[in-house]
């Protein structure tokens, strides 16, 4: 049993080692150079302008004032506390191409692209899994009552804190608090009036 007891100890360890490690986000700090280079052009006039037709060379043709808009929206996950965005109209009018475009202009690490969410998915993320990222909801007519309540406490309040039963080591269950913290920034897609 002593053995047991250990196997089962330095196996809880080693995946919560594991667990640690793959909430770590990758770090991609900017030479002496690229830093120059990003003051000089963060310090343009018009910048907003330049950015924009940026955009339009990256493959965000047309939608010259939302595009920057949402871009705008969509750098503010940084922010402690950042916007969110509801586009709106009808089915097939590029939505849903719109938000993936703007999405992808964010380092990939930082967004989180869902066509679909269950009820408590919102809670069961990592307590830090959904601080300060760009949360992308393909449709969010799609999302039932409990996960909209979620979505709209993460925008509002920027956390999540629910009572919930939580297994102890030794098999007994308890009553526990799960916290997922925000802030998020959102971009969200309807057809809803």
């Amino acid at each position: 049993t002593d053995l047991l007891d250990q196997y089962r100890e330095s196996e809880m360890k080693e995946s919560a080692s594991k667990a640690q490690h793959c909430e770590a986000e990758p770090m991609y700090p900017l030479t002496i150079e690229e830093r120059k280079k990003v003051d000089t052009f963060l310090q343009q006039k018009n910048l907003i302008e330049k950015i924009n037709a940026l955009l339009g060379q990256s493959g965000i043709a047309g939608e010259e004032t939302n595009r920057i808009f949402l871009f705008v929206i969509a750098l503010s996950y940084k922010m402690p506390e950042p916007l969110h965005a509801l586009i709106q109209g009808s089915s097939g009018s590029g939505k849903t191409r719109l938000l993936r475009q703007i999405s992808d202009c964010i380092p990939p690490e930082k967004v989180i692209r869902l066509t679909r969410v269950s009820d408590k998915g919102f809670y069961n993320y990592p307590e830090n899994y959904l601080k300060n990222k760009l949360l992308s909801l393909e449709d969010v007519d799609g999302l039932g009552e409990e996960a909209t309540f979620a979505f709209r406490e993460l925008q509002s309040n920027g956390e999540l804190n629910s009572a919930t039963s939580i297994k102890l080591d030794n098999g007994q269950i308890v009553s526990g608090q799960k916290k997922v913290n925000g802030p998020i920034a959102s971009l969200a897609c309807t057809t809803q009036g």
